[in-house]
């Protein structure tokens, strides 16, 4: 019984299968954006766009600097607009549901 208990613990506690912090649900996002595989610039290069999906209005900013030869390939959804003076963080309404 006490090895199927320390089994099951190091399973379940296992470095690889617990992460120490929350993986940021953009960073996918903006690795697509900045590091763009050979087969997503093929696809763009055929005509295919991205939607990019509740990133910050600085993030895109950013991306739209840095990338600007792709920025045909991008639309940007559910921008989070950040209010300079109140902080305050608001969904951009762009008329997609």
């Amino acid at each position: 019984m006490t090895l199927l208990l320390l089994i099951t613990l190091s399973i379940v506690y296992h470095p690889t299968w617990a992460r120490a912090q929350p993986i940021d649900q953009n960073e996918w996002q903006l690795r697509m954006a900045y590091q763009p595989s050979d087969a997503m610039l093929e696809r763009e290069s055929k005509g295919f766009v991205f939607i990019y999906d509740g990133l910050s209005d600085h993030q895109v900013e950013r991306i739209l600097d840095a990338r600007f030869e792709r920025i045909d390939h991008m639309m940007f959804t559910r921008v989070r607009l950040t209010d300079a003076s109140t902080g305050e963080v608001n969904i951009a309404e762009d008329g997609c549901d």
